[in-house]
């Protein structure tokens, strides 16, 4: 069984109500103390939030981090994120080594975490409909004050998008929770990992999770509006002639690397910047899988690495027999996406959010990123949010509107 927890009450130690949302970012590059941490979380230190989610470079000690957060306030659920690339906030940007923190206030939040306890319950078919079932059991109590409900969810290895998507749509359907959202990420493309990306701390109690995941639900008083950008454009089609799992073995009838290589030779790059550069390539050059629910907008898939049999390796499972396209990452279209979504921002009082912005926009993109991040918050209009890289972003809302890509900005908000 899993373990739920819900956070205790305690008086309140300051008249001054504290922030709903409060972030904190800054370099470091060796794991700090409790001391360090207290001057993190000085402006809320006298109070006791609802949900801190702390986020550190892979340098840094993530349990130790957790375990300073959790003394500080024992009845706060703490989740500790480690992850590889940027962190980002709407005053500070950790370009290499650091630390991120984002906390929810207890006044306009109430937070819900499911942690599976056994192997067996890490799996997505098991995982998830015991979170929502548990979802299901407290939602009644808690949504008459806080109507609001955003589940969020992180993975520290390979998963199957769809597999995640499918299944969530069926158990929160069949508890008549519809149309309850799921923005969801994916911290490192492998899976068999062997060190800790993922941790939970309440009551001086940190749990380490490996190869497994986090699910939270996230109730409020505020509303929420979640949205995608891409950028990308379609280049030419190909068919899948073989695939098994995540991997794509031949396309037209040929290796699929080998395929790939020779239309991305044709647009002027050199055979030898494929040993010396692949990962920009892959990052510049993506593919689009046909998207069932939503066919005017594929999911885009990265693909990782290539097999010693010129098979392509993607953090997704390959649809067989179907056409795919090789997309370009075009940087200004990019950027344009994500400006387009300040155009949609809601037109309430912004509060705050967080966004899952995927490590290959990073990687493509390089410098120009900044100007990427200055969108996002002009999106957020100079309220607090926390944005990290990640591998894979997923979002549900209904039938139509889900999709797990893998160079997204997934930009959730909080509004009144």
């Amino acid at each position: 069984m899993g373990i739920f927890g819900k956070s205790t009450k305690k008086e309140d130690k300051n008249e001054t109500p504290p922030p709903p949302v409060y972030v904190y970012a800054t370099s470091a590059t060796a794991t700090p103390d409790e001391d360090i941490i207290k001057g993190y979380l000085w402006d809320i230190l006298e109070t006791e939030p609802e949900l801190i989610i702390v986020v550190s470079s892979l340098r840094l000690d993530i349990v130790k981090i957790v375990n300073h957060i959790s003394k500080l306030f024992p009845g706060t659920h703490v989740v500790g994120l480690k992850i590889r690339g940027l962190i980002a906030t709407h005053q500070h940007l950790v370009p290499k080594s650091g630390i991120g923190i984002l906390s929810f206030s207890k006044e306009l939040f109430k937070a819900s975490v499911y942690i599976p306890e056994s192997p067996k319950e890490h799996e997505i078919p098991e995982g998830i409909p015991k979170a929502i079932r548990h979802l299901s059991e407290i939602a009644t109590d808690i949504t008459p004050e806080f109507p609001g409900i955003l589940n969020i969810a992180y993975w520290d290895s390979f998963q199957n998008g769809h597999q995640i998507i499918n299944t969530y749509e069926k158990e929160i359907d069949s508890v008549g929770l519809f149309n309850t959202p799921l923005t969801g990420a994916i911290l490192h493309p492998d899976n068999n990992l062997k060190q800790t990306y993922l941790v939970y701390g309440r009551e001086n109690n940190v749990k380490k999770i490996i190869n497994g995941f986090i699910f939270i639900s996230l109730f409020t008083k505020f509303h929420i509006q979640s949205s995608i950008s891409l950028g990308l454009h379609p280049l030419i089609p190909f068919k899948i002639t073989d695939a098994e799992e995540n991997v794509l073995l031949k396309l037209n009838g040929k290796p699929a690397f080998i395929a790939y290589k020779e239309y991305i030779m044709k647009k002027g790059i050199a055979d030898e910047e494929f040993t010396r550069n692949l990962p920009f390539i892959f990052a510049t050059y993506q593919f689009g899988f046909p998207n069932l629910r939503n066919p005017r907008n594929p999911e885009i898939r990265i693909a990782l690495k290539h097999t010693k049999d010129n098979g392509l390796v993607f953090n997704g499972e390959i649809p067989k027999e179907s056409t795919i396209w090789v997309m370009h990452a075009d940087i200004p279209k990019m950027i344009e996406a994500t400006a387009t979504i300040t155009k949609e921002t809601v037109k309430g009082n912004i509060k705050g959010g967080f966004v899952f912005s995927s490590i290959f926009r990073l990687i493509r993109m390089k410098n120009e990123y900044i100007k990427e991040i200055n969108h996002i918050k002009s999106i957020f209009q100079n309220t607090p949010f926390l944005l990290f890289n990640t591998y894979l972003e997923i979002y549900y809302k209904n039938q139509k509107e889900a999709f797990s890509n893998s160079t997204s900005n997934l930009v959730n908000i909080f509004y009144e």
